[in-house]
């Protein structure tokens, strides 16, 4: 038997299983998903586990196709809801204007969290891609300064005790130390080897 595609098993989602599966991706634990669409967590989890086998990079790979499929939003649910609140607002009814102004409101409520979240998930995946470039620098400048530092601080230190020069126990060794260490290991120097 044949398995279907990404493309093919995503073409089959409804509305609903997509959105559990687009909540799950992002990490909600079931029992909040079972709680936020008012199911039991028995279904819930059943349902995942028949859509994805509990696989969030699965579940998000079906989500993306089914976005591409339908759209990422469904303008004609929009519509559906704004031709809603405009028959109800129109029925001149208290009841039915109080409820549309109330869904108007949540509409714009969700819209703003939406975009907020959708922000929000772009300044992480920013931050990401910085934090991931700077230790890659800070992996760079650490080679760099290795291999640029081939002094040995512990004999630099003994040797400055030993010839009563001035240097830090802790820290960074000056570089006038360096310099002088450097110096008295290399030897005499050529002025000092003139023998008159």
């Amino acid at each position: 038997m044949r398995m279907m595609t990404i493309g093919e098993r995503a073409g089959k989602l409804t509305r609903d299983e997509a959105e559990l599966l687009d909540r799950y991706a992002d990490g909600v634990p079931m029992d909040v998903l079972a709680s936020e669409m008012q199911s039991r967590f028995d279904d819930v989890e059943r349902t995942i586990t028949a859509l994805v086998s509990n696989n969030r990079n699965l579940a998000r790979s079906l989500v993306a196709e089914w976005e591409k499929s339908h759209g990422d939003a469904n303008p004609e649910s929009s519509d559906t809801i704004a031709a809603l609140i405009s028959r109800a607002v129109q029925t001149g009814q208290a009841r039915l204007v109080t409820a549309a102004d109330r869904i108007s409101d949540l509409v714009e409520e969700l819209e703003a969290q939406l975009k907020a979240y959708e922000a929000e998930r772009s300044l992480r995946e920013e931050q990401e891609r910085l934090e991931a470039r700077l230790a890659e620098i800070r992996e760079q400048l650490g080679v760099k300064r290795r291999s640029g530092s081939a002094v040995d601080s512990k004999a630099v230190r003994a040797w400055a005790k030993e010839n009563g020069v001035e240097c830090p126990a802790l820290g960074r060794v000056p570089a006038a130390v360096v310099e002088a260490f450097n110096q008295a290991q290399a030897g005499p120097s050529v002025a000092g080897d003139e023998r008159g």
